[in-house]
C-alpha cells in the first residue's frame, strides 16, 4: 500500500499521470479459464480505450434511453409471470435478466417464458460460476505453477459438476 499524504503529489500521480500508474487488479484465474477477451477483465491500454469507447457509445445515459421501452416490457412480463407462477419465481429473474441483456447486447427477444436461449445461457454460466471461485483466484495468485494442474482438474471435473447442477436448472 502506497499513502501519499500530499495534494499536490496525488494531482500529479493519480490525476495527471494515470496512465503510467493504473490498471486493472490482476485476476489469477482470467487467463487460465479464457476471460481475457471480457472487457472488464482488460487492462488499460489501446484495446481497452476502443472498448470503452464502443461500450460508451451505446450505453451512455442519453443513448440507453432507447433501452428503456424494453426494459419497461420486460418488467411487466416478469409481474405477470410472478403473479401467474410464483412458485417458479427463480426461472422468471432469469429469463427477465437474460432477456433484457440478450435484447440490449444481440438483439435477440427471449419469449417470456420457457425460451430455450435462457436454459442454454445457464448452462453455459454454470461450470464457469463453479470453477471460478475465490479460493481457486487465492491459489493460483500465490502458487502461479498450479495454473495447468487447475486446468487439468477441472476439464475432468467440469462435466461431474455441470451435469450435478443443472440437474437443478431443467
Amino acid at each position: 500500500m502506497v499513502v501519499v499524504n500530499s495534494q499536490d503529489i496525488a494531482e500529479a500521480l493519480l490525476d495527471k499521470r494515470s496512465r503510467i500508474y493504473s490498471d486493472r487488479p490482476y485476476v489469477a484465474t482470467v487467463k487460465p479459464y479464457g476471460l481475457s477477451v471480457n472487457f472488464a477483465f482488460i487492462g488499460y491500454g489501446d484495446e481497452w480505450r476502443l472498448c470503452r469507447r464502443l461500450f460508451h457509445q451505446t450505453f451512455r445515459p442519453e443513448s440507453a434511453v432507447k433501452f428503456r421501452p424494453m426494459q419497461i416490457r420486460r418488467a411487466l412480463e416478469i409481474v405477470v409471470n410472478l403473479i401467474d407462477d410464483p412458485q417458479h419465481y427463480h426461472d422468471h429473474f432469469a429469463t427477465f435478466s437474460l432477456s433484457v441483456v440478450m435484447s440490449t447486447v444481440y438483439d435477440y427477444n427471449i419469449s417470456a417464458r420457457d425460451d430455450p436461449m435462457v436454459q442454454i445461457v445457464i448452462k453455459a454460466l454454470i461450470p464457469g460460476l463453479t470453477l471460478i471461485t475465490s479460493e481457486r483466484v487465492l491459489m493460483l495468485k500465490t502458487f502461479p505453477f498450479c495454473e495447468l494442474n487447475f486446468l487439468r482438474c477441472d476439464s475432468i471435473n467440469t462435466t461431474r459438476t455441470f451435469v450435478k447442477c443443472s440437474t437443478k436448472v431443467t
